[in-house]
This record gives C-alpha cells, sequence and structure tokens, in this order.
C-alpha cells in the first residue's frame, strides 16, 4: 500500500506542475539569436575574377574549376588508423 501512495503523490505532482512551454522562452525572442552580420554577408553577387569562379557560377564543373594541392596527413590520423606516417617531420 506504501507504494501506491507513492505513485499517487508522484501523479498529484505531475498534473500540479504547469506545461513546459510555459517555463521556457521561445528560441526565437532570445537576443543569441539575433543575426549579427546585418543585410551582408554570403549572399552578396560575387564578381568573377578569374575563369574558375566564371565556370562555376555557369554551372560548368570539372576540370575548369578543379584545383590540385598537396596533401599530407596529420600525424594524428596516421595514428588512428594505425598506418605508418608516410611524410613523417
Amino acid at each position: 500500500m506504501h507504494s501506491y501512495q507513492a505513485l499517487n503523490r508522484q501523479t498529484d505532482t505531475l498534473t500540479e506542475s504547469p506545461p513546459t512551454h510555459t517555463h521556457h522562452a521561445p528560441i526565437h525572442s532570445l537576443p543569441q539569436a539575433e543575426t549579427k552580420t546585418g543585410e551582408k554577408g554570403l549572399l552578396d553577387p560575387v564578381e568573377p575574377g578569374d575563369e574558375r569562379t566564371a565556370a562555376a557560377q555557369a554551372g560548368m564543373y570539372g576540370k575548369l574549376t578543379q584545383s590540385l594541392e598537396e596533401w599530407h596527413p596529420d600525424s594524428l590520423l596516421c595514428r588512428r588508423f594505425n598506418v605508418p606516417n608516410p611524410y613523417p617531420e
């Protein structure tokens, strides 16, 4: 009978407490949610400076937009995969 009374007390507190949406303010009303960049940002038009940019804007992806760079794996990456570092420092 004791566990029934404890369960009854728990359900009473659940029904007495207000819903959670009244406890918290909506996220859009918080000051951190405001944008700090203003109207300028990523949506500004890009001035085509070279043929790679012009090709990307025209949708012609492939050899025109590719670039080759030498890449060396980090020593931590080699340790994680348990392989020897091909470019030790």
